[in-house]
């Protein structure tokens, strides 16, 4: 069995149950995986505004939709699948623990999974769930390049975003993100499919230093007590 305060050795480790009270107030000592799209103004969902309100007391959180209940309710039996699919991989349980950057202490990560590979290198697993409604949901994951005749794969600009964010935290240099893709726009294509896609440090060294600048920033609007601008557009 792995010892999560040695696997996490550059992150302090909180024992909590998920989606409990205890972890629910520990989101609230730093800034977490799903708010720095928000932070980016990348969120269709959430202004960088309103992000700080809440962090401030002065908004609670409360989101649930079908969506959100059915991912909850598919992301332990889709990380089963993960390890079944993986033998070879040793699995970290990280359902019963909150993780703060000992470098950063602004910087929080909650984790759907983490394990040694079949080189005992470490690696951060992320569950996802998603209902592709158009192509232009389809294309966020990947697509064909015809100029040099390969496939370009990728992840959602708001995944993208809170991986690299649990690699800046953790300092953990890959991340394995399994995600399943229903499809419902196409009467031909109807079903679902998973996706792996591997996430490594050195492709996006730059990605990850802008995130951990901007990141910074907010906690210092949040430490002078400076909200970020109320109508702050995303012309994406």
């Amino acid at each position: 069995m792995i010892d999560v305060h040695e696997f996490f050795d550059q992150c302090h480790v909180y024992e909590t149950v998920d989606k409990s009270d205890e972890w629910l107030e520990q989101r609230k000592t730093g800034i977490g995986g799903s708010e720095v799209a928000v932070i980016l103004n990348l969120s269709k969902y959430k202004t960088p505004y309103q992000l700080f309100m809440e962090k401030k007391g002065n908004a609670v959180e409360h989101i649930s939709n079908p969506a959100i209940e059915k991912g909850n309710r598919l992301e332990q039996p889709l990380i089963d699948v993960f390890y079944a699919l993986h033998p070879e991989y040793t699995s970290a349980d990280t359902k019963h623990i909150s993780l703060k950057s000992k470098e950063y202490a602004f910087m929080n990560a909650n984790l759907d999974g983490a394990f040694l590979d079949e080189n005992s290198d470490k690696a951060i697993l992320e569950i996802k769930t998603t209902t592709i409604q158009n192509k232009k949901m389809l294309d966020e994951w990947g697509y064909w390049d015809n100029e040099q005749q390969v496939w370009i794969e990728k992840i959602p600009d708001a995944y993208y975003c809170q991986v690299l964010h649990y690699m800046a935290t953790t300092k953990i240099k890959h991340v394995v993100v399994y995600a399943q893709l229903d499809f419902e726009y196409r009467k031909d294509r109807k079903g679902q499919e998973t996706r792996e896609v591997d996430i490594y440090w050195d492709d996006h060294i730059n990605d990850i230093n802008y995130i951990i600048q901007e990141e910074k920033k907010f906690w210092k609007r949040l430490e002078d007590n400076v909200p970020p601008p109320f109508m702050q557009m995303n012309f994406r």
